[in-house]
């Protein structure tokens, strides 16, 4: 595969969808010291994925909520997306949640490159051409990152 980097417009950043279509199609964003975008909480919503972040205590999510209000967000989400069109939060997930009984709009996110993501909580939608590289190439995982078993396939 031969992969390209590409850059993304902060001001105007691409569909968190088309992102997942460009790294599982051989693109990624260049990488960044601080973030690649802001997006809207709502988008961020689905990529939420509860089982990787401990869940906070009432206590802590009160003071995470206090230091929001008080200086904002200071550290971006980091979302993983992998070549196998998924995508999920894997830092940030109580600040979304937190940002949406805040009504704050947009938050910052930095995106991290990996092969293969478990998919979030909710099931990403796959861009049909990331299903057609995934069919063209033969993969050997299913579209939730899952090994396929080839053993008694015949062959």
């Amino acid at each position: 595969m031969n992969e390209e980097q590409y850059d993304l417009n902060r001001n105007e950043p691409p569909p968190i969808k088309d992102v997942i279509s460009n790294w599982a199609s051989g693109n990624n964003a260049f990488q960044v010291s601080d973030y690649h975008g802001k997006y809207s909480v709502d988008d961020l919503m689905e990529y939420r994925d509860l089982r990787e972040e401990s869940q906070l205590t009432a206590e802590e999510m009160n003071v995470l909520m206090r230091d929001m209000k008080e200086a904002g967000v200071t550290e971006p989400l980091i979302i993983q997306i992998g070549r196998n069109g998924q995508a999920r939060i894997a830092k940030g997930n109580n600040v979304v949640e937190i940002a949406r009984q805040l009504n704050i709009k947009e938050l910052p996110v930095k995106f991290v490159f990996k092969e293969r993501v478990m998919k979030a909580n909710k099931i990403t939608q796959e861009p049909i051409e990331m299903q057609k590289a995934i069919e063209d190439q033969g993969s050997v995982y299913y579209s939730d990152g899952t090994p396929k078993d080839h053993s008694g396939l015949p062959g």
